[in-house]
């Protein structure tokens, strides 16, 4: 009778500290933006190293959730796991194809961790960067041709937090009462489906609520 009731509570503690755990963790979304507008890159490789804890989140199929910000193009893109924290990331085009550089993120992927990357992270986040022009020429860019942006998914106003507020502002979005720009375009797009719509609102007013975690 001991031994299941200490069974029992291992497993009651178990559930408890899991669900702790779950509900500490909060989504994050990183950006990379390339800050050369005039730039002629058709390709580009480079690694992110995540501190020691925080992964790229998987979705439900466990492929990692990364996505190339340029649309309406015929680039390849691929990330994987190349280090206990490093991640490679590649885009490329079979046509040589020009990338789209504007102030909305070029890559961007989604993060589950306690707190926000750190000022001192997000600057040394990537490295080995291999920028292909339309040429074919490889170039290796200054530090100050990018930057990393992260702030947590959904907080369109970025004050740290999610509320109605943030719901709000996408819808205004939506309605063109307002118009999203750069980063926060990203942020609002909480369902991932490349869109900013209504449906985005209402996930977020869901986990104001309590009803869904982002």
């Amino acid at each position: 009778m001991k031994r299941n009731r200490r069974y029992f509570a291992t497993i009651l503690f178990t559930l408890i500290a899991g669900c702790l755990y779950a509900k500490s963790e909060k989504t994050f979304q990183v950006g990379i933006t390339m800050q050369e507008a005039s730039a002629n890159y058709s390709a580009l490789q480079f690694d992110v190293e995540l501190p020691e804890g925080v992964a790229i989140a998987e979705n439900q199929e466990g492929h990692l959730i990364a996505n190339l910000g340029t649309q309406g193009t015929d680039h390849q893109f691929r990330v994987a796991k190349v280090g206990e924290n490093t991640y490679r990331f590649l885009a490329f085009s079979m046509t040589n194809t020009q990338l789209q550089i504007s102030d909305t993120p070029l890559v961007f992927f989604t993060v589950e961790a306690d707190d926000n990357l750190s000022e001192e992270v997000q600057e040394n986040l990537v490295s080995e960067v291999l920028l292909v022009e339309a040429d074919a020429h490889a170039t290796t860019p200054e530090e100050s041709a990018y930057k990393v942006d992260s702030e947590l998914q959904g907080d369109v106003n970025k004050d740290k937090a999610l509320t109605a507020q943030d719901a709000s502002l996408v819808l205004q979005h939506v309605a063109e009462k307002v118009a999203l720009k750069g980063f926060v375009i990203t942020l609002s797009d909480v369902n991932g489906d490349g869109q900013v719509t209504a449906q985005d609102a209402s996930l977020i007013l869901q986990h104001v609520s309590g009803k869904k975690k982002l």
